[in-house]
């Protein structure tokens, strides 16, 4: 499910105290709720943000002694590392040079979450900056989820119910526990879909989505890729002026950043060839039919099998959002990777995507998941059930998270900051003809 353990891994064991301050410091967040005057916007903000605490206990205190996840990780020590070269100031303050620099040239245009990791960085640790950062990613993701239901149907109870599903969902907390803090932003993919949705009704003007947009490819190119095909999509679904408008901002955006992305790869040398990013990489991060797997976790693990039924209910009871779904399930084929059976039938969608210039790069294919799952969520339809009702289902879907998803082994857990160094010369371990993956 994940990469080897570092023999340097030492286990950290929360107290019980950490627990019960983190679950009461939740419920005070939460209560904010109850502050009616505010927009219901921020209401739910602190209402998600507050249950995200107490799910999560005890992250809030336990992450200001110990690493969230398993420490060291070769992303994760690595992206510290990095971080402590300050080459994301480097980055904005001496941009020629930049160019130049082997870390910059590794990552790429997307430096942009280390400046996330300098503000919680003003007040703690620098490690348990990076805790702050992924709690953070977590409250948002879920709060971005509920943006988008809340905009399109209006009933905020049951859009925050169906938006668990997505913002705690297994294969985020996956990233946070082996991978780097960025991976795990996947709450820009809603919050620009929001922003679309905003500016097909007249609420936000038509520049909104291309600052979404930015600031999603500075966070991980990754996610600026997804937003630019689905925003492609969203496009061709409406056909409205005026995200038409919107688009234009965000090609314009995405041409600067892919300039500066090429300038920035013209000297640096190759991390493979691309069939070894293709048939090995993309191939072992992809969604798997058979078995039924989401990058190496069982299908009803990462993808809640209760909000799962709500949304195929609500949808075939409906029969509505057909462009919608059709666009998801384009996003879906793409998520399987270059086999659509491992080592059986090639994925034609795929590795025409794959040749388009550059995108052999684009070794991660399953996360065009999140869009699937995200526009799965995003169409279901209003639903008018009882105030029970809805506790009783809410219940039910966290109960299920708490005993079943969370003690799994790609939940994080605690483990010792070992402090490291970054050698002198570990490009040349990085950079070589043909290194392994």
């Amino acid at each position: 499910m994940g990469p080897q353990q570092d023999s340097r891994l030492i286990e950290c064991i929360p107290s019980s105290g950490d627990y019960g301050m983190t679950i009461l410091i939740g419920m005070i967040i939460g209560s904010l709720f109850l502050l009616k005057r505010q927009p219901t916007e921020f209401r739910f903000l602190w209402l998600i943000a507050g249950q995200t605490i107490i799910l999560t206990a005890p992250t809030l205190l336990t992450g200001a002694d110990c690493v969230w996840g398993d420490y060291p990780t070769i992303d994760k020590e690595g992206s510290l590392l990095y971080y402590q070269q300050k080459i994301h100031i480097e980055q904005l303050f001496d941009p020629i040079k930049a160019l130049d620099n082997p870390a910059i040239q590794l990552i790429g245009f997307h430096l942009g979450h280390l400046w996330v990791t300098e503000f919680f960085d003003l007040f703690l640790p620098t490690y348990a900056a990076y805790n702050a950062q992924a709690l953070f990613n977590v409250i948002l993701s879920w709060w971005c989820m509920w943006l988008v239901l809340w905009e399109k149907n209006k009933q905020p109870w049951l859009a925050m119910i169906i938006a668990f599903g997505f913002g705690m969902g297994l294969h985020l907390f996956r990233d946070i526990n082996w991978y780097t803090i960025e991976k795990s932003a996947v709450w820009w993919l809603p919050l620009f879909w929001w922003s679309i949705e905003r500016v097909r009704t007249g609420k936000n003007r038509v520049w909104l989505p291309a600052i979404i947009f930015f600031g999603a490819a500075y966070t991980n190119l990754y996610w600026g890729m997804l937003i630019a095909m689905l925003g492609l999509g969203l496009g061709l679904i409406h056909r409205n002026r005026k995200i038409f408008f919107a688009l234009a901002g965000c090609c314009l955006v995405g041409m600067a950043i892919g300039c500066y992305q090429a300038v920035l790869m013209r000297n640096s040398p190759a991390l493979a060839q691309p069939d070894d990013f293709i048939w090995l990489r993309a191939a072992l991060d992809s969604f798997t039919i058979y078995p039924l797997q989401w990058n190496r976790i069982p299908f009803f693990l990462a993808v809640h099998p209760i909000c799962l039924a709500i949304c195929l209910w609500s949808i075939f009871s409906k029969k509505t959002c057909l462009w919608t779904l059709s666009l998801g399930l384009l996003f879906f084929v793409l998520s399987l990777g270059p086999w659509l059976l491992p080592d059986t039938f090639k994925n034609p969608v795929y590795l025409i995507f794959s040749y388009l210039p550059g995108m052999w790069r684009f070794s991660e294919p399953e996360i065009f998941f999140h869009l699937t799952w995200m526009l799965l969520l995003g169409s279901t339809r209003e639903f008018h059930f009882k105030n029970n009702h809805k506790i009783i289902l809410y219940v039910i879907i966290v109960g299920y998270w708490a005993f079943v998803v969370r003690p799994s082994k790609p939940y994080p857990a605690f483990t010792k900051f070992i402090p490291s160094n970054l050698s002198t010369n570990w490009q040349q371990k990085v950079f070589q003809s043909d290194p392994p993956l």
